[in-house]
């Protein structure tokens, strides 16, 4: 039964924000320059566009035409509703081809507001609404105003809660209870109840202790990438410009010692590492800037980012598998990092992770305790057979002398730079798969299943034995004489795998299948 006449906010298909033409508009455009910019600059460095200016600009001009019509008529073409009847979110939209997305409330998985920097240049937002058992993006509205995009997101949200409240209780036959009218007013009540308990913003300091402490070879490869990505666009101007050429005259003539060379490659690595440490705290200034966690009594809303203003609001059992993370820096400085697996469609998987960074211990097993029905436990932990170890030492040898051999034949080193390099990397590899085999450890407690894996960033994932939809177990040729096993847990939201385990370790499975199929809580 739908709720009162008065509160059918959104009963009636209405457009966006007049200000989504504009917002559809740059975004466009943005959309454009980001294809064509490297095309542009390639041709204005090497000057091949200096006889097309007018055609160049007559061509422009013509495609921002193009892109307002096209914006306006998207504007107009986009109507959304709530149909209060059937409880279903109705919306339509398309310029040359009409399309309507129609999904049932019940589906909804998540409704959260964001803002990139276009929303906050034009004082719009966006409203994304995610729904389970589809592979395709989800709805999106672009172009709302704050106000009514908050509004809409509760409206959807507690229309969802009151169809499963009636469902569940239509189900069970419940009889002589109060009209729907007013139970639909009581759950108003609750949600009006639903007063904040605790709020928690991070500041500027955290964040660029978090910049500091994160991780530099994630910031080192975007640097790489960059580069190559940079030379391969303009490798012809690079190679025909006489600065680059006497560059490398310089250095062939100035630097042919083994020391210097090695000299050389150390001073590039520091300023790589100073540039990827740099690069590191931008990129964690961007993605959480002014991170604000407000824990109510049936929800946990997270907003966050500078780029992209996010707002979620999560119930926890959309919350499939919490990884806890940090590093021993960061775990001196009470930094620690919370990564939510949350329920989505294939498709969806890594979208739908949040990661809420440099939380205190305590504050992290507030919103643990939250997640959770029932507390921690501390459980008895297994390591992989040793012969993943033997088989990863095997395989960082033949490598390490595949690179050897490749040089002897090839020629591109000299001996003596190749040893000095290859020798202390096979020592850090070597080093590297030991500490590897040594942290990662399984346990099954009697409501957990417990992942620890990683050497200097360390990870800790659990999954709650109710929310697992099956597991498998794989059992390859060549570790079937070994009697070992990889097995591998299922949930909505991605895979738990563990690898060579004993083969008599699956009599755990049992005890675990056993509490899924006995628990009645609902996984979602």
């Amino acid at each position: 039964m739908p709720k009162k006449e008065q509160n059918k906010l959104f009963a009636i298909p209405q457009n966006q924000n007049k200000l989504g033409i504009l917002f559809i508009f740059l975004y466009s455009l943005y959309k454009i320059t980001r294809g064509l910019i490297a095309i542009f600059l390639y041709s204005a460095l090497t000057q091949k566009l200096s006889n097309y200016w007018f055609y160049i600009v007559l061509g422009l001009s013509v495609l921002f035409l193009i892109v307002l019509v096209f914006s306006y008529l998207s504007y107009k073409n986009f109507k959304f509703h709530i149909d209060y009847k059937n409880y279903r979110f109705v919306l339509k939209q398309g310029v040359f081809t009409s399309n309507t997305l129609d999904i049932s409330l019940q589906r909804i998985q998540q409704v959260y507001v964001k803002r990139t920097i276009i929303h906050r240049i034009i004082g719009v937002c966006s409203l994304v609404v995610e729904s389970a058992g589809s592979s395709d993006k989800e709805i999106e509205i672009k172009a709302l105003s704050e106000d009514k995009a908050l509004a809409l997101q509760q409206e959807l949200l507690a229309l969802k809660a009151e169809e499963y409240s009636v469902n569940k209780e239509l189900s069970n036959d419940l009889e002589n209870e109060v009209s729907n009218a007013d139970k639909f007013e009581q759950a108003e009540d609750s949600l009006s109840k639903n007063n904040v308990e605790w709020t928690y913003k991070l500041g500027l300091k955290k964040l660029l202790l978090l910049g500091l402490t994160s991780n530099y070879f994630r910031g080192l490869g975007l640097i790489i990438v960059f580069i190559s990505t940079v030379y391969g666009q303009f490798s012809q101007f690079v190679d025909d410009n006489p600065y680059w050429k006497g560059a490398e005259e310089y250095l062939e003539q100035e630097y042919t010692s083994v020391f210097e060379i090695t000299l050389v490659l150390v001073l590039s690595f520091f300023i790589l590492f100073a540039l990827s440490i740099l690069v590191s705290i931008i990129e964690t200034i961007l993605k959480y800037f002014e991170l604000k966690i407000t824990k109510k009594k049936e929800s946990l809303e997270v907003e966050m980012g500078l780029k992209t203003n996010t707002k979620w609001s999560l119930n926890p059992n959309r919350v499939q598998i919490v990884t806890h993370s940090s590093n021993p820096l960061q775990s001196r400085l009470d930094l620690h990092q919370l990564q939510l697996a949350l329920i989505g469609s294939d498709d969806q998987i890594k979208k739908n992770s949040l990661s809420i960074p440099a939380l205190t211990l305590n504050k992290l097993l507030q919103i643990q305790n939250f997640l959770f029905s029932v507390k921690l436990e501390k459980g008895e932990f297994v390591r992989m057979y040793p012969v993943w170890l033997f088989k990863r030492l095997v395989i960082t040898t033949l490598l390490l002398g595949g690179a050897f051999f490749l040089n002897y034949f090839v020629g591109w080193f000299r001996i003596e730079l190749l040893a000095s390099i290859l020798i202390p990397v096979g020592l850090i590899l070597f080093t590297l798969q030991f500490f590897i085999f040594r942290s990662s450890k399984l346990a099954i407690t009697p409501n957990f299943v417990i992942k620890s894996e990683g050497v200097w960033f360390k990870k800790r994932k659990y999954i709650e034995l109710y929310k697992i939809q099956a597991f498998s177990v794989q059992e390859p040729i060549f570790l079937r004489k070994r009697k070992l096993v990889h097995i591998t847990f299922h949930t909505a939201a991605g895979d738990l795998r563990f690898n060579y385990l004993p083969k008599s370790y699956c009599a755990q499975l049992n005890y675990l299948l056993y509490r899924v199929e006995s628990s009645r809580q609902a996984w979602m």
